[in-house]
């Protein structure tokens, strides 16, 4: 099931900048961007705690069902240090492009494990900012 343009509508009172990138003919939301601000997130000790603003991009056609893959468009590829964002090494279909992607680690099975009407697009908003704001150097992606 796609976001409602109500529940859109709610998430942006918390993502000013959150856009629609793809819906549906009946007006529900099946893609959308959004610029998370978190860390540098590096294994540099240096750099790890420098905000930067992320622009993810993910499908959410299907939401409730599954934590959606969270692409990583800005800053470029070869700029990501973050721990918790996976290289450039898939194809984001929404581009056509390989793109970085946030490596949820346990988040995608506690993700489907919650209530549907917890699964919401401001829910995983919130959480993609909770990931790209902390660094877990124990994280698989680098």
């Amino acid at each position: 099931m796609a976001v409602s343009k109500a529940e859109f509508t709610a998430a942006q009172g918390y993502f000013f900048d959150l856009v629609i990138v793809a819906s549906k003919s009946d007006g529900e939301v099946t893609a959308i961007r959004a610029t998370i601000r978190g860390i540098n997130g590096s294994k540099n000790i240096f750099r790890r705690k420098r905000k930067l603003d992320y622009q993810v991009l993910a499908d959410v056609s299907d939401l409730r069902s599954e934590l959606p893959t969270g692409w990583i468009e800005v800053p470029d590829a070869d700029q990501v240090e973050h721990v918790n964002v996976w290289p450039a090494n898939r194809t984001c279909p929404l581009t056509h492009r390989q793109l970085p992607w946030i490596c949820w680690g346990s988040a995608a099975a506690t993700w489907t494990e919650r209530a549907a009407a917890e699964r919401t697009l401001s829910s995983f908003l919130d959480l993609a900012t909770r990931v790209l704001g902390a660094a877990n150097l124990d994280s698989q992606a680098r």
